[in-house]
């Protein structure tokens, strides 16, 4: 009885602890979807922020869908395909990205349809593991290995974290991720490093955490 007792007891200090964090102090701020802002610092020179995706990541993905679409024996026109992939990556509001070592982020902010519950802590959890078989499965990922973990995205109601090592084309990538939610939105921060510059990983996975999201309602 008093060992459970003591686990509550803990429990709720950690919960209380983490409700009175601080949030780090960030350099800049950039709008994101439904009146939410995200600030950060970035952690160098080294690092470009666009609302729109870089062109290297544009045509990486080209070939990446025209690879997909090969094992299926269809052929679909360069333009198209880039059509259709500008239209995905442009669900993202946010791009972090290393032109020279082809490193980027992600950010996308998904609001939940009108009049529907929020997910709860559970469903986020399932939707972090679920983003890991979506890597496995992709066209030319081989040997994933990747742990699910709780994460704190400051003005986030609760987030888990997703980080992932495997094979993209035999090239090495770790890929590092958070899935969570900002009432009334999904979050969905992605990470994807093909390891070109050693110093990238760290600086960007120390930025990803110390995200600080704002909402100002006035703002469509």
């Amino acid at each position: 009885m008093k060992k459970i007792s003591v686990r509550i007891v803990f429990g709720a200090l950690f919960l209380i602890l983490c409700s009175c964090a601080v949030p780090p102090s960030v350099e800049r701020t950039e709008g994101l979807t439904a009146g939410w802002s995200v600030g950060f610092t970035l952690p160098s020179d080294r690092w470009e922020v666009a609302a729109e995706p870089p062109a290297f990541l544009i045509e990486d993905q080209v070939e990446h869908v025209r690879h997909e679409l090969e094992e299926q024996g269809k052929a679909v026109e360069t333009d198209v395909l880039r059509q259709q992939v500008l239209k995905r990556l442009q669900a993202s509001e946010l791009f972090v990205f290393n032109s020279k070592s082809l490193a980027y982020l992600e950010l996308d902010l998904s609001p939940i349809k009108e009049g529907e519950p929020g997910p709860s802590r559970s469903t986020v959890s399932a939707s972090a593991n679920y983003a890991a078989g979506s890597l496995e499965s992709e066209e030319g990922v081989s040997g994933l290995t990747y742990h699910v973990e709780k994460a704190r995205v400051f003005g986030a109601d609760y987030a888990y974290a997703l980080e992932a090592r495997f094979l993209k084309h035999e090239v090495p990538t770790r890929f590092y991720g958070l899935v969570g939610y900002a009432s009334p939105c999904w979050l969905y921060f992605y990470y994807h490093d093909r390891q070109k510059d050693p110093r990238d990983y760290p600086e960007m996975k120390g930025m990803v955490n110390s995200l600080v999201l704002s909402l100002d309602e006035s703002r469509p």
